[in-house]
């Protein structure tokens, strides 16, 4: 009697797994923190002249490799160099790096030059790289995220931060990275996304009632 059930039973897990999996992938919860919100600089603008330009892209890869943290709601101002992004990450990405918390930056790489080949260790044969690279480019100076500017927020699995960049000058051959290092540790980065790619159209946000409203009453 027993034999016959234990089938049973393991069926009824697997089906439950499944279930719980296409709930997981079902709600998980893009769209949290994934809109526009107003800055002092991107308000300041549009107060003085009743508009400002927002361009916007999807992000191709929205997970990165070895799926530590996602990255979506990308938003650019070229008029105030600001860059808008939220990312995403599980309670299960602090276990695996060994931490509390983790920091979010974000840098520029230039891919208008020929790619970098790193020197090479007459001895060992290993490549020396005299640069930081990205995918073979040298990449810019790594950008703080600007306290005043993050938002966070959790739902189901997940932790999000909303996170503002400033000094962002993004050209027809910028990549636009965001980079994942342990909380105080920007020169170990574990898990990169671009946000932008350099031969990525990008197409202007339009503003709603409600963003006009945010901007033109935004305080602080």
């Amino acid at each position: 009697m027993l034999k016959k059930w234990i089938p049973r039973i393991l069926k009824g897990f697997v089906a439950l797994a499944c279930i719980a999996l296409i709930w997981r992938v079902l709600f998980a919860g893009w769209e949290v923190l994934d809109e526009f919100i107003p800055t002092k600089a991107t308000s300041e603008l549009y107060k003085a002249k009743g508009d400002i330009k927002i361009i916007t892209n999807d992000v191709a890869d929205e997970i990165s490799e070895n799926g530590y943290f996602s990255v979506f709601g990308f938003y650019y101002s070229p008029e105030t160099k600001e860059v808008q992004v939220t990312v995403r990450y599980n309670d299960s990405t602090l276990d695996k790096l060994q931490t509390n918390d983790v920091d979010f930056y974000i840098y520029t790489v230039d891919t208008s030059g020929e790619p970098v080949v790193p020197e090479t260790d007459p001895y060992t044969g290993e490549a020396i790289e005299s640069v930081r690279l990205h995918e073979g480019y040298p990449i810019g100076d790594i950008i703080a995220p600007s306290p005043e500017y993050t938002m966070t927020d959790e739902s189901l699995f997940y932790n999000y931060e909303k996170l503002v960049f400033e000094g962002i000058e993004i050209g027809e051959h910028t990549n636009v990275i965001v980079s994942l290092c342990i909380s105080g540790n920007s020169d170990e980065e574990k898990a990169v996304i671009a946000a932008h790619f350099a031969e990525q159209p990008m197409e202007d946000y339009e503003l709603s009632d409600d963003d006009r409203e945010a901007l033109a009453t935004y305080v602080k």
